[in-house]
């Protein structure tokens, strides 16, 4: 890198420099996520062959959150900082995957609770190991030196991220 380049580790960078680090700093997380939905995405099998369809990992995170006993829709909407419109979507979306189903209260048929299938249970035991298997390839690589500082950016730019979502009005700088 140049001494020009805003990357290359002056301590006193101009506002502009800044916010073009940041910027370049945002483009790599967005390609940081594109990587980690590859790693923790995992086909579904139906049947024995392997669905064309992946489950991502905002499906995966909705799967997670169903207790033993299931959530409500209003509760699974709550869960996910979710609509109920956006939940029910999303619920949909798992139950033609067979990764949850419907179970209505014994007591009281109104009420309908999204549980996990024994085949949304594997699947997430499965999610669950690539992810730390995952995690220790990568952090096994990382230089120990280096992990100190990569956190501290992280936690900034979160902080900065949500600083900004308060400022905007809209709970979330980033769409979900």
């Amino acid at each position: 890198m140049t001494g020009s380049d805003p990357r290359a580790g002056d301590a006193h960078v101009s506002s502009a420099q800044a916010k073009w680090t940041a910027v370049e700093l945002l483009e790599q997380f967005k390609r940081l996520h594109g990587h980690l939905g590859g790693l923790l995405s995992v086909p579904v099998k139906s049947g024995g062959q392997e669905v064309a369809e992946l489950v991502t990992s905002r499906q995966a995170d909705a799967l997670r959150s169903l207790a033993a006993d299931g959530l409500t829709m209003r509760q699974f909407a709550e869960a996910l900082g979710l609509s109920r419109g956006s939940a029910t979507a999303m619920a949909d979306r798992l139950l033609r995957l067979g990764l949850a189903e419907r179970r209505f209260n014994e007591r009281d048929r109104r009420e309908v609770h999204l549980v996990r299938t024994p085949r949304g249970h594997r699947l997430i035991t499965e999610l669950d190991r690539r992810q730390q298997a995952a995690v220790e390839a990568v952090a096994n690589r990382f230089v120990a030196e280096r992990i100190v500082p990569v956190g501290d950016c992280v936690v900034e730019l979160l902080r900065l991220l949500e600083a900004a979502a308060e400022e905007l009005g809209s709970g979330s700088a980033l769409p979900a």
